[in-house]
């Protein structure tokens, strides 16, 4: 059905019988209706601040697991260290100028 209708707009886009404003106004529409309970929920939620904040500090939380992890890969891969991690394996470091601190 919806191929039939895409089908019969087309040959009346060719024939000129249907222009690029009422193929836009007709677009807007479709998405207007599309968007409408996306909206609805949006607005729902916002009135619910616990809510939201609850979901930022879940996201932020999974976030800097996620983050953490993929530092600590690649920090691996590396072969870098943090001098927190491994201060009591140092016993001197050499800076490039020669001299040891």
């Amino acid at each position: 059905m919806a191929r039939a209708i895409a089908t019969g707009r087309a040959a009346g886009y060719r024939r000129g019988g249907l222009g690029d404003v009422t193929v836009k106004r007709r677009l807007e529409d479709v998405l207007q209706e599309l968007l409408k309970p996306i909206r609805e929920r949006r607005a729902a939620v916002s009135n619910d601040l616990g809510y939201v904040l609850d979901v930022l500090r879940s996201g932020t939380s999974k976030a800097r697991a996620i983050t953490q992890s993929t530092f600590d890969e690649l920090r691996d891969g590396l072969g870098l260290f943090s001098l927190e991690s491994k201060s009591d394996q140092i016993e001197s470091v050499r800076i490039p100028i020669g001299r040891e601190i």
